[in-house]
């Protein structure tokens, strides 16, 4: 991650989380999703359900939902795919949705800019999503793309060797070099 920004809390499902600074205007979060392959799905269905997936978050933020925000306006404006450093495939989606928060500024609306990108990776896939407030989305863009296509794996050998090694020890096999 860049070296002006700071490692943070996620979510709680988040193997990994980065703020821009620490009252953040970006965050950067890495999910690892489980049970997840492509299963031979061609690129823009991909990218639809990527869409559709980021539309029904929006949608399930509410203060009677989530309870500590309320997402509206969703709009996905942008997709594409590119690949990484080590040449895996990066699915991506923009979208632009509308803010209200329960404990910060109540009943005012703010204007965001997320974007997603999916790296299928066998059985399962790593979803680096990123959610900025939409006036300083331009000046972290290009810093938040490197992340995405710096994101690396090790290699499938590599990868079970390490799970047959650790016996349940807790390793990690899948890591983000940024």
């Amino acid at each position: 991650y860049p070296d002006d920004w700071v490692l943070a809390e996620g979510h709680p499902d988040s193997k990994a989380a980065f703020d821009d600074q620490y009252d953040w205007r970006t965050n950067f979060q890495v999910f690892l999703i489980e049970d997840d392959s492509l299963n031979n799905r061609s690129d823009s269905k991909v990218l639809r359900a990527l869409e559709r997936s980021q539309w029904e978050l929006c949608d399930e933020y509410t203060f009677a939902g989530v309870g500590d925000r309320k997402c509206s306006d969703f709009k996905a404006v942008g997709s594409d795919v590119f690949y990484t450093n080590d040449n895996r495939k990066v699915y991506f989606v923009k979208s632009t949705y509308t803010m209200e928060f329960s404990d910060y500024l109540r009943g005012q609306e703010h204007s965001f800019v997320r974007t997603v990108g999916l790296i299928y990776d066998g059985d399962h896939s790593w979803e680096m999503a990123v959610e900025s407030y939409e006036q300083v989305f331009d000046n972290h863009s290009d810093k938040t793309i490197h992340m995405i296509k710096s994101f690396s794996l090790p290699s499938t050998a590599s990868a079970a060797e390490q799970t047959q090694q650790s016996k349940g020890g807790g390793c990690l096999i899948a890591t983000a070099a940024f």
